[in-house]
């Protein structure tokens, strides 16, 4: 059994066999709905930092600050803190 050889798991194995069959559900559900919003998190970040990687690397070749924020989508201040 998974409990048996991880331990530190074997408290939420006893937990999940005292839900009901509708309590199951409903934790698998929530699980996948976390699961996807981390997702999500993970994605928009790593976006958001190739966006700045790429207003940096722009401004270090000399471009100007209003045409990298047209071309990033980040503000002027954005693109001046870099």
């Amino acid at each position: 059994m998974l409990a048996t050889k991880h331990p530190e798991i074997g408290p939420m194995v006893v937990k999940y066999k005292k839900m009901t069959l509708g309590q199951r559900w409903r934790a698998i559900r929530d699980e996948k709905e976390k699961r996807r919003r981390d997702r999500v998190a993970r994605e928009d970040f790593v976006r958001d930092e190739a966006i700045q990687t790429v207003a940096r690397r722009l401004k270090a070749r000399g471009v100007s600050l209003v045409q990298i924020a047209e071309d990033t989508g980040l503000s002027l201040e954005e693109v001046g803190r870099l």
